[in-house]
């Protein structure tokens, strides 16, 4: 490795925490109602697909694109299994290991083939992550029968900063891996739901499963804003460069959001 990229792999992993630090701060003073999808804006993905794109090229993303989607919708099933998991009635230290270590099983298993196999379909990619969500909110917003709450998430400065060291490591191990291995190592890793681990632990520590499921109430379809940053990442980098095909996706990705807290005001 030169000095280049391992100046390039130290930015990745400063911007990637930097960037969920902010993201953190933001969702813990907004409407509480819209606190999870606030934390599902495209935060880890953002920051490692643009750096994936620097070290190797814009073109990349067009081709790592559907690997990340798809590793979405498995981020899915990793808070689908957290959650019920939490439901078994075991001592709160148990509770936590064995649902983190289960759903980060499940993850795994489903993520590392989409790898190793160099799944590269967007629309299958898109189509794959549509149930996946679709099954998570079935089962996690209506199944339970989940009544959408005003709830508080305050995080201490600890929590932030350990979300922040996560997740910029997730980054820079996404950006190492497109580099020793392939990009969609770095795909499926863009996707890894370290902030996702880090903020159900943070939260089941101090609650309960019923806690648990409302503040995740709307992280099904927040999720969507995420993957339509990709989505349009796949065409805009290759189209637009590296900062102008990262700001285009991400503007994509504010009006996705916009689009879906209006939605969500109108039906609440």
């Amino acid at each position: 490795m030169n000095t280049i990229f391992i100046i390039r792999l130290i930015a990745s992993f400063v911007v990637g925490g930097a960037f969920i630090a902010v993201l953190s701060l933001i969702a813990e003073r907004v409407n509480k109602k819209i606190a999870g999808p606030i934390l599902a804006l495209p935060s880890t993905v953002a920051v490692s697909l643009f750096f994936i794109a620097l070290t190797t090229s814009t073109k990349t993303i067009a081709e790592i694109a559907p690997t990340s989607i798809l590793a979405n919708g498995v981020t899915q099933i990793f808070v689908l299994t957290y959650l019920y998991t939490s439901k078994v009635s075991i001592k709160k230290t148990a509770s936590i290991a064995a649902s983190a270590s289960l759903a980060l099983i499940v993850w795994f298993l489903l993520a590392v083939p989409l790898a190793i196999y160099k799944f590269s379909d967007l629309w299958i990619g898109f189509a794959g992550f549509t149930l996946a969500a679709s099954l998570c909110y079935y089962f996690v917003s209506i199944k339970p029968r989940v009544i959408s709450e005003a709830i508080k998430m305050p995080f201490t400065r600890g929590e932030v900063l350990t979300r922040a060291l996560f997740g910029g490591s997730i980054v820079a191990l996404a950006v190492l891996l497109s580099k020793l291995l392939s990009p969609f190592w770095g795909g499926i890793l863009s996707s890894f739901p370290g902030v996702f681990l880090t903020t159900l632990i943070i939260l089941h520590r101090k609650h309960n499963s019923d806690f648990l499921f409302r503040t995740f109430h709307n992280i099904p379809a927040g999720m969507f804003v995420t993957v339509f940053f990709t989505t349009a990442a796949a065409y805009t980098f290759p189209a637009f460069g590296l900062t102008g095909g990262f700001l285009l996706a991400y503007l994509v990705a504010i009006v996705v959001l916009g689009v879906h807290y209006a939605i969500f005001k109108r039906t609440t």
